[in-house]
């Protein structure tokens, strides 16, 4: 969807109605030339560009220099995602789990083996959780860090998890 700007304001849609400063009220402004947009004071703006990593970097629009701009996150932002994604997966687990506890408990199984099944079910989903509550994010430009010249050298575990880690699921207990 094509944006456009007014001095010191965020790109956005155009708005079904404007009334301008003569008080008269303009509508369908998608119909008007960009020379009739711009003397209303709407200017084209372009999409927010597409980034890459948007672990590491994120897009804004620059009032002041009426342009986007690709700026880091900060080390505080990329934990929380880090964080949300750790938590998110450990939630899914332990529903899982719970499936399994809730099998064990009301007995819904019917042979010894599948008993064992379900407990060894339960072992290893715990085991999952464990494992993935030990993995960190740390910032690797704090002070003291030496030796590493990125952020993914410095986390391996963090990164092999957000990259590689699919989502949690019962096809996956075992595996």
């Amino acid at each position: 969807m094509t944006t456009f700007f007014r001095k010191g304001e965020q790109p956005s849609p155009l708005p079904d109605v404007y009334t301008d400063q003569s008080g008269q009220s303009h509508t369908n402004l998608y119909g008007l030339s960009d020379a009739e947009l711009n003397s209303l004071g709407f200017f084209r703006g372009d999409d927010a560009p597409a980034v890459a990593d948007t672990f590491h970097y994120y897009s804004q629009w620059s009032v002041d220099a009426e342009e986007w701009q690709i700026l880091p996150r900060i080390y505080e932002d990329r934990l929380n995602t880090f964080s949300g994604l750790i938590t998110d997966h450990v939630n899914q687990w332990r529903k899982i789990m719970r499936t399994f506890e809730l099998k064990l408990i009301t007995g819904d199984y019917e042979t010894d083996s599948d008993l064992q099944k379900l407990k060894d079910s339960i072992a290893w989903v715990k085991s999952k959780i464990i494992s993935l509550q030990a993995i960190t994010y740390r910032n690797w430009q704090e002070d003291g860090v030496t030796g590493f010249d990125s952020d993914r050298g410095y986390n391996p575990e963090a990164f092999d998890f957000m990259d590689n880690e699919p989502n949690p699921s019962f096809s996956r207990v075992g595996s």
